[in-house]
């Protein structure tokens, strides 16, 4: 397949630019790498784990601090205050879910700017996987064969609702990848064409 493409293209698979491709369908990363490196949050990413550039170091280490989860819901408050609310209430009846929670968000938020559409999709997404992680507790925890029938459908439900939100996302980051494809490879050869131009151009700039 790569041979229909330039050598750009190499680089922009070296680079992880589709490694959403490899994404499992467990939902822990629903969000493929070039869709993650948006400034849209000052550079936080799911292979960053940044709040703020330069700082990424503590945010990077795998325990959740006091720090970091306050950052987190500072984050949450700006930008998501309904699943701020829904997240502290979460701290209190499902602790465990709760820090699950937090270490899914630590990898995608931030409290600066507007997050883009897709990070908002995605943030929402998050936290319907708590939901989910609920429902899994409940049915493993009660003895009742009706009841835990109905949570079955449901948390199947969910799943495939949550499924077909993870792909739309994933479809939109596979357009706007292959439009800029299409503008490299416009520029490459027109870059090409204009080799003895530029060449030129820069030759002069170098001797002079």
């Amino acid at each position: 397949m790569l041979k229909k493409y330039n050598w750009f293209i190499l680089l922009l698979f070296i680079s992880g630019g589709l490694s959403f491709v490899t994404a499992q369908n467990n939902f822990e990363n629903p969000l493929p790498h070039d869709m993650d490196n948006m400034h849209e949050f000052n550079g936080d990413h799911p292979r960053g784990d940044r709040f703020e550039h330069g700082k990424g170091g503590e945010f990077r280490n795998k325990k959740i601090t006091a720090k970091l989860e306050k950052r987190i819901h500072e984050a949450l408050e700006t930008h998501f205050p309904t699943l701020a609310v829904k997240a502290i209430k979460l701290k209190k009846t499902h602790p465990r879910i709760y820090k699950k929670l937090l270490h899914k968000l630590r990898r995608h938020i931030r409290k600066s700017k507007e997050p883009k559409e897709e990070k908002k999709e995605l943030i929402s997404m998050i936290f319907e996987e708590s939901d989910i992680d609920i429902l899994i507790l409940k049915f493993k925890t009660t003895d009742k064969k009706d009841e835990k029938a109905k949570l079955k459908i449901i948390i199947r439900d969910k799943l495939s609702a949550g499924f077909d939100k993870r792909e739309n996302i994933q479809k939109k980051v596979i357009e706007r990848i292959e439009k800029n494809i299409e503008k490299k490879k416009k520029a490459h050869q027109e870059r090409i064409r204009d080799k003895e131009e530029l060449i030129n151009k820069h030759l002069i700039e170098l001797l002079n």
